[in-house]
């Protein structure tokens, strides 16, 4: 037998080159770890007793081993980012709620945030007057939803909330109470 590679007389049966080191052979009757003889049917080597891959079967389930793997591995990530998601939104409702207050032409203003609903207050002297309740809820880690229905007027709208440092102060972007780019509240 001579290797198709480089031309080197070679043993029959032998599965790569002295010479070149290119496989020369594809038999499965010979052990691909040290070129012993194999027996039909055989699951080890009995020369090196390394184990033996001859059928397609093996191969197969080794597929849909690593496919297996990749659908689990993409479940944990999708089950990652849904937990995540969960904990920054149910985060930024816990922050939220409470009352928040800004001061505007000595009117005091009073946005009192609970589970899902914001109440909207407007405080002059000794009177207190509620402007509206408006539904929302946390889209994410800093963003809200609000949907908001006064006098016939209705929307909703995405807004963004950020914390001072120290949790005292949160800007809404754009403003919950008027028309404004933003909007500053003072927690109570």
């Amino acid at each position: 037998m001579k290797c198709k590679y480089c031309g080197k007389e070679l043993e029959e049966g032998t599965l790569f080159c002295s010479n070149c080191g290119q496989k020369v052979s594809e038999s499965k009757n010979i052990c691909i770890n040290c070129g012993a003889k194999i027996e039909e049917g055989a699951s080890f080597c009995l020369n090196c007793g390394i184990k033996l891959n001859n059928d397609s079967s093996s191969t197969m389930s080794s597929k849909k081993g690593k496919w297996l793997k990749v659908v689990i591995l993409c479940g944990i990530l999708v089950l990652a980012y849904i937990g995540y998601n969960t904990i920054s939104k149910a985060r930024l409702e816990s922050k939220l709620e409470g009352e928040w207050r800004r001061y505007n032409d000595g009117i005091r203003l009073i946005l009192d945030f609970d589970d899902d609903s914001i109440q909207y207050d407007m405080s002059y002297s000794y009177t207190n007057t509620t402007i509206t309740v408006m539904e929302y809820k946390a889209k994410d880690s800093n963003t809200i939803q609000v949907y908001y229905d006064f006098g016939g007027s209705q929307w909703d709208r995405e807004i963004d909330v950020s914390f001072s440092d120290n949790g005292n102060t949160v800007k809404f972007s754009p403003a919950i109470t008027n028309s404004d780019d933003s909007e500053t509240f003072y927690k109570y």
